[in-house]
């Protein structure tokens, strides 16, 4: 299970009051508390303190290393999810510390972490020591890129496509012309430190056809009776040598004749509606040290990971305006406040069409008010049939940390059907985060599989850098 600073902090007054400190003295009051969470890439050392006697009043952190003072730093960073779970403090109480250059070696050291309690008294912190390596991964990835070759990518085959041929801001170009497509750079899961490669056999339900696709070949996904998963493969940007903070997704989907959306049991009971289509996100796996983390219940929490894949849901009333449609596409969003609100864990929708229904509204007001109510959808483009193609294209742009203008946006057939501006996808000190993968995953569920065999196909995938990729032309 990944570690989760909010999970924790209802047990530290009972962990703290056994901890001992070199530096221990009686005292009246009450020691300061608090978590340093983690040791990034970068350098960067995150955590909390605050101290009951002075709820207000922000405490100075010191950080040691193999022994030696490093540094101090003041917590006065907004952390919501600390006043929260202890309403009497008051203020801010995040700290972040960038740990020195001299230690950024690449060799293993020993992190120390210790609050300064009013009498100068240090008490350590829970989670401290930390054991730390960084400085190994190599030079940090760019944002952004110079212009390329016009209508070249820098990964994949862009050359069967018209409409690209003045683009200089292309990433990928996957049209599924080659059966050996996933030797392009795809893994297996999302873990960012311990990359997954993935092989023939991890791609068993899916096949390149030439029936009905939009250019050549497409990618056939079997969505079969019983089973969840037809596709789960991710493809880092790092293998274009990038850190995205913006990306433009464009991809096409087509729905299978028989498509469905219903889960079912082992006698054939429908159970459950719903599942996952491609999209974008930075999440975490059980071998990141942060542990699993956007997805599969694992709740996004502005330090670790975010996700943004498509979902599909049941109609209900939704799809009144579109005679035949059989699902509901839109936003499939892990993200940081996720839980405000409904107080579920999962992923919550954000429906590509402006029906509310079953829509998260996080702490009330509107889409354009309020960071977490994910209710933003226009019009009905999102309301799809079966056997046809669409073209789905996505834009995220991260936010400033400490502000909420991330950008969520989506198009159907190059209409605008979801837009969102005010989106919070880290909070200070972490804008490692990041557009890191593309999430190729088609998948029903929960855990009961498909009512019936179905199929699901996708073709002409194009990722850029600076605007809309729009529609498909050929040569």
């Amino acid at each position: 299970m990944r570690y989760r600073p909010w999970l924790c902090l209802a047990t530290l007054l009972t962990l703290l009051a056994l901890a001992t400190d070199v530096h221990t003295q009686p005292r009246a009051g009450k020691p300061p508390i608090g978590s340093v969470e983690q040791v990034d890439a970068r350098g960067k050392v995150t955590g909390w303190s605050a101290d009951e006697d002075r709820p207000s009043a922000p405490v100075e952190v010191v950080v040691t290393v193999d022994g030696a003072d490093v540094g101090t730093v003041k917590a006065n960073l907004p952390r919501p999810d600390v006043t929260k779970a202890y309403p009497s403090f008051v203020g801010n109480h995040g700290f972040v510390f960038s740990l020195p250059a001299a230690v950024q070696d690449g060799k293993s050291h020993t992190m120390r972490v210790w609050a300064v309690d009013d009498d100068g008294t240090r008490v350590e912190l829970y989670s401290s020591p930390k054991v730390f390596r960084v400085g190994t991964g190599g030079p940090t990835l760019p944002a952004t890129a110079p212009p390329g070759k016009p209508g070249v990518a820098r990964k994949g085959d862009c050359s069967s496509e018209a409409g690209l041929v003045s683009r200089t801001d292309l990433v990928l170009c996957e049209p599924w012309e080659v059966d050996t497509w996933w030797e392009l750079g795809y893994q297996a899961g999302g873990t960012k430190s311990a990359p997954e490669p993935i092989d023939a056999n991890a791609l068993y339900r899916a096949s390149l056809t030439s029936e009905n696709c939009v250019s050549g070949k497409c990618l056939k996904l079997d969505m079969l009776k019983g089973e969840t998963r037809a596709l789960a493969v991710h493809w880092p940007f790092a293998h274009a040598g990038l850190a995205p903070e913006e990306i433009y997704l464009r991809y096409y989907l087509k729905l299978g004749l028989t498509f469905n959306v219903y889960s079912a049991d082992a006698t054939g009971k429908v159970v459950g509606y719903g599942g996952k289509l491609p999209g974008l996100a930075d999440v975490r796996g059980n071998r990141d040290p942060s542990g699993q983390c956007g997805n599969g219940s694992e709740t996004a929490d502005g330090i670790n990971c975010w996700s943004m894949r498509g979902g599909f849901t049941h109609c209900y009333r939704a799809c009144s305006t579109k005679s035949g449609a059989s699902m509901r596409f839109g936003s499939y969003l892990y993200f940081y406040q996720q839980e405000v609100g409904e107080g579920s864990f999962t992923g919550h929708p954000g429906n590509w069409d402006s029906n509310p229904f079953g829509g998260f509204t996080g702490k009330g007001g509107t889409c354009k008010t309020v960071p977490n109510n994910t209710v933003c959808g226009i019009g009905n483009g999102g309301d799809l049939v079966n056997d046809r193609w669409y073209m789905i294209e996505m834009h995220v742009k991260m936010n400033t940390p400490g502000q909420a203008d991330g950008i969520i946006e989506g198009k159907v057939d190059g209409v605008l059907s979801y837009q969102k501006k005010n989106m919070i996808f880290r909070i200070p000190g972490h804008d490692n985060l990041h557009v890191r993968t593309i999430w190729l995953n088609v998948f029903k569920g929960g855990n009961d599989g498909n009512l019936s065999d179905q199929q699901v196909y996708l073709d002409q995938m194009v990722a850029a850098l600076n605007d809309w990729v729009g529609p498909w032309v050929g040569r």
